[in-house]
């Protein structure tokens, strides 16, 4: 019941009774015909599948009755191809994807040789995907008769980045003192970028930026995401 599309099926008939020489009458799918005792399917397909029907005339023209044959042929499943990033970042929605899917097979998911629950899709998905999602991934592909055929992806979820900034009160300023603000950063890989921005436009690129000549009109909220080498993201 398993094809690989390169192998010849030969259907044979045996014919009794009446007068030889006699004739072949076969009909099947896809416009199959055949006048020959025992006619072969030449690289035979999933596409192939069906009944077929002979009627044998003797040399007399009487006709036997119509019998049938029926094939239950399926493709052998490809070697599964599948899309996923080598990396994500903490909190995002990851999908393992078989870029060639066949809608007749049935799939299975393992994530470190364990089997992944309620996943027959040939679409994995982790959302949202955290470090302890890191590992191999192997998905196997069933169908039919058909030996099954797997393949892996190995997958790296970064740690979450935690940016952090103490309230600061300063009391009074003179409007000629310069204030910087410093961040703890946790998790990610260095090295990192910093986006801040704050009141009255205030933005800067810098680890630990400073507020030049700082007065009452710079009071207010300062933010920062931090993005690390890999590209993920903090929150605020």
């Amino acid at each position: 019941s398993c094809v690989d599309g390169q192998t010849d099926i030969q259907l044979i008939s045996n014919a009794a009774n009446g007068n030889f020489p006699y004739t072949y009458s076969w009909i099947g799918p896809n416009g199959f015909t055949s006048n020959s005792a025992n006619p072969t399917i030449d690289n035979a397909t999933e596409a192939d599948s069906g009944t077929y029907t002979v009627r044998v005339t003797d040399s007399n023209g009487c006709q036997s009755d119509i019998s049938s044959i029926v094939l239950n042929l399926a493709d052998e499943p490809a070697t599964p191809i599948i899309a996923s990033p080598q990396m994500a970042c903490f909190g995002e929605q990851v999908e393992l994807t078989v870029t060639n899917a066949d809608a007749s097979a049935t799939y299975s998911w393992t994530f470190n040789g364990t089997a992944i629950p309620n996943n027959d899709s040939p679409i994995l998905v982790i959302d949202p995907a955290d470090a302890s999602d890191s590992g191999t991934y192997e998905v196997t592909v069933s169908k039919a008769d058909c030996p099954p055929v797997s393949a892996m992806v190995a997958l790296t979820v970064s740690d979450e980045i935690m940016a952090t900034v103490a309230d600061q009160d300063f009391g009074c300023t003179d409007g000629a003192t310069n204030i910087t603000i410093a961040s703890n950063v946790n998790g990610g890989i260095a090295p990192y970028t910093y986006a801040w921005t704050g009141p009255n436009g205030f933005s800067s690129a810098q680890a630990m930026p400073t507020i030049p000549n700082a007065n009452e009109a710079n009071s207010g909220t300062y933010n920062v995401i931090v993005t690390d080498d890999n590209g993920c993201s903090s929150g605020l």
